[in-house]
């Protein structure tokens, strides 16, 4: 038997040896102290094995070892986005949760897992996935005169939230992915008003080790990565993380005949740990350049990938993060404290006419500057420079009092700083150029207390107060500047569990949070459209979990209901003009969703396993009430008093079939679809067609070396992920559905070598 894994112990307790068996399931181990030793066998789907010899001369007579198998348990996971750490089958939450599935994704981006989380999607029109929905509630843009930053799904990285940052670090050497779906802001604030993604790395380890990662792949992609784990004084370890990305992308340019949707990714880590028996700290330090062309759109909306741009745009974000993690332990409680701080630059340009002269002056367009006075030729630019800061200190009891009572008590503060440069078009077209700066701060406390009804069941309660001031100075014209006083928005969740049986939690809870009010920047909206209110939650979610040896399943159903609930919308003021877009938010009436989320891991039998995910999602807006806005939405939606929610498709799921030929070698195969979507919720006349994307995996591991070989969108497949409705093209500047699309068919493969 081949890679059984052999540990030879002497009897004096400090002296281990140990090695693998061979192809011929031979092993050797030299140089061994003399004495009584145990040697243990052990290897996946198999018992192990314990065998007692007696070393003369260092030596142990040949023995022969037969194993007996044993089926794989599937392993549950610890969740680090809840106020304690719970293993998987016990979180009181719709969750779906990467551990393991990361592996053989090493070298990826969080962009290829979005398929596999129910009720989870995102809105183009960034060079990676930066606006995120959950449950139809998320961001679709934030142009330079959007409003302050307004995120509804937050991202956690290793305990620090980066929400309006989007997703800066690839899967590799990621430990952890969780998604929560549904009201988060109990936990995290507003900022998680519709779900959560956290994103956990791993920690430095005991030994000095590491690997290295090389990839190409389609489109020119090459992929490099190293691992090295070092053993520094005074027990301190320290894991240093390097990747980069760099790729032609997708997309052909015909009129410049070069990459122009390039990708250019680095990314660097350096993790420290230090553990005594009452004291934990870690330091992370984290440096991200992605340095992105953006060229995603054509005017004739061809799906072959083609653009005909003369100036195309950047999509490039440059960060430098710490994070400082302090774990304390006081006997009866736990005290923990993370406090972080990063310092962000971003740019997002873009060919705005999509086009170039000698295209426009083609037909059907035959724009011809000398007659119209000026080229068919605009261009858009904003940077941002975002400087953020937190502190989070928590206290855990570590024991139930009178084995019954348990709490959670907390302290939030947080300092987000903006400044934006803008040019080209803004406010629609009324102004050309924007200085501006955000500064919101916010103030939260936040507790859980949970009563232990019986053996089986507890009820928890948990509340978050949170203050947030935002001051807004417009540094072109100080009369549009304003300020927001401190606002306290109370949040809260009130949870059942129970364990009816072993391996079955099921749970109920109702969630109350909210997500702030703001102000339109562009001054020259309606009075009406230039600001708008907090948007009040609530949501009810019930669900169950089975785990077992060979299942697990995760399954719930939600309501959601909003009062004044606010949505993204646009308008085109200037129907000559691509870039006289407004936009910007409004209130409707009332709002609600409501659905299903399911997941589930079937293992059946040693070498075949199933993983599934399911999302069942209906969503309602009502404009019927709103006084300020009824009329224009009733023209909007031709008469009817409600619509559907953007970016909110009734369905996603996902089918992975896993086989392992032997413990070197595995076969993921996975498909996924999608149903159809509107692209705005102020226009619900153009909807996506529904798609299904085919993906595989192949992974093999011999000596240190580890081969990964992938395909994704085998079928070729052209799947929408933005769409605007405007009128673009001369002479009659028809109001059309203009799309971008995801990623065409990838082919690659990656070597590892572990040292």
């Amino acid at each position: 038997m081949a890679d059984a894994n052999i540990v030879v112990s002497i009897e004096d307790g400090l002296t281990d040896s140990g090695t693998s068996t061979d192809k011929e399931g031979k092993f050797l181990i030299e140089n061994l102290l003399e004495g009584l030793a145990t040697v243990e066998v052990s290897v996946i789907g198999y018992k192990s094995l314990s065998v007692s010899q007696e070393l003369k001369n260092g030596k142990v007579q040949p023995f022969r070892f037969e194993l007996e198998e044993e089926s794989v348990a599937l392993e549950g996971v610890e969740v680090y986005s809840s106020y304690r750490k719970v293993n998987e089958g016990d979180l009181a939450s719709s969750a779906r949760i990467f551990s393991d599935e990361l592996k053989i994704r090493e070298g990826q981006h969080f962009a290829d897992i979005i398929q596999n989380v129910p009720n989870l999607n995102y809105a183009g029109g960034s060079s990676r996935p930066r606006y995120f929905q959950i449950r139809g509630e998320g961001s679709v843009s934030r142009y330079a005169d959007q409003g302050p930053p307004n995120t509804y799904v937050g991202l956690i990285l290793d305990g620090m939230d980066l929400s309006e940052l989007g997703v800066i670090t690839p899967l590799f050497d990621m430990q952890q992915v969780e998604v929560l779906m549904g009201v988060q802001t109990s936990m995290f604030g507003a900022n998680a008003s519709s779900g959560l993604i956290n994103f956990k790395t791993n920690d430095p380890t005991d030994n000095q080790e590491g690997y290295l990662l090389t990839q190409y792949g389609s489109y020119n992609s090459i992929t490099s990565g190293l691992v090295y784990n070092f053993l520094l004084p005074e027990d301190w370890k320290m894991r240093l993380v390097a990747h980069n990305h760099s790729s032609d992308g997708y997309k052909n340019n015909q009129f410049l005949s070069n990459p122009t949707a390039d990708k250019n990714e680095t990314s660097l880590r350096l993790k420290f740990l230090n553990q005594t028996d009452r004291l934990t700290q870690k330091y992370t330090l984290i440096y991200s350049d992605f340095n992105n062309g953006y060229d995603d759109w054509s005017p004739d909306n061809n799906t072959d990938n083609k653009t005909y741009s003369d100036n195309p745009g950047k999509d490039s974000q440059e960060s430098t993060i710490l994070i400082a993690d302090y774990a304390y332990d006081m006997n009866e409680f736990d005290l923990s404290v993370n406090v972080g701080m990063s310092d962000n630059n971003t740019l997002h340009s873009y060919d705005s006419d999509w086009g170039n002269n000698t295209f426009w002056a083609s037909n059907p367009y035959n724009w011809d500057a000398s007659v119209e006075g000026y080229d068919y030729d605009f261009f858009d630019s904003f940077t941002r420079d975002i400087d953020t800061k937190s502190f989070d200190m928590r206290f855990n009891s570590n024991e139930r009092f009178n084995d019954i009572y348990s709490f959670v008590l907390g302290l939030f503060s947080s300092n987000y700083h903006e400044e934006t440069n803008a040019e080209g078009y803004i406010y629609g077209g009324s102004a050309t150029n924007l200085a501006s700066r955000f500064d919101i701060n916010t103030l939260s406390v936040y507790g859980e207390m949970s009563y232990q009804l019986n053996d089986n069941s507890s009820l928890s309660v948990a509340l978050r107060n949170e203050n947030r001031s935002v001051e807004y100075d417009d540094l072109n014209d100080s009369t549009q500047s304003f300020e927001y006083e401190p606002d306290s928005n109370l949040s809260y969740k009130v949870s059942f569990e129970q364990h009816p049986i072993p391996n079955l939690h099921w749970f109920a809870y109702y969630a109350a949070g909210y997500h702030p009010g703001g102000i339109n920047q562009n001054p020259y909206l309606d009075s009406d459209e230039r600001t708008y209110k907090k948007e009040s939650y609530m949501d009810v979610t019930a669900g169950i979990r089975w785990f077992t040896d060979n299942v697990k399943f995760s399954g719930s159903v939600f309501y959601l209901a909003h009062d004044n609930h606010i949505f993204e919308t646009s308008e085109q003021l200037d129907p000559n003009n691509p870039n006289a877009f407004a936009f910007f938010k409004v209130n409707a009436d009332s709002g609600a969703e409501y659905g299903l989320e399911s997941s589930g891991e079937l293992k059946i039998n040693d070498k075949i396993s199933l993983i599934t995910s399911l999302g069942l999602l209906s969503t309602e807006i009502e404009f019927g009430h709103s006084e300020d806005h009824e009329e224009d939405h009733e023209d909007n939606h031709e008469g009817h008093g409600h619509g559907e929610k953007a970016h909110a498709p009734n369905w996603n799921y996902s089918i992975g079939l896993n086989y392992s030929f032997d413990s070197e070698k595995k076969l993921m195969i996975e498909i996924s679809g999608k149903d159809g979507f509107i692209y705005d919720s102020s226009n619900d006349d153009y909807e996506s067609n529904p798609y299904h994307l085919l993906n595989a995996y192949y992974s093999q591991s011999f000596n240190k070396f580890d081969l990964r070989v992938y395909a994704k969108n085998v079928l070729d497949r052209s799947y929408p992920v933005r769409g605007f409705i405007l009128g673009l093209e001369p002479p009659m500047y028809a109001t059309k559905l203009y799309k971008s699309y995801g990623s065409p068919t990838e082919f690659g493969a990656s070597l590892t070598y572990s040292f």
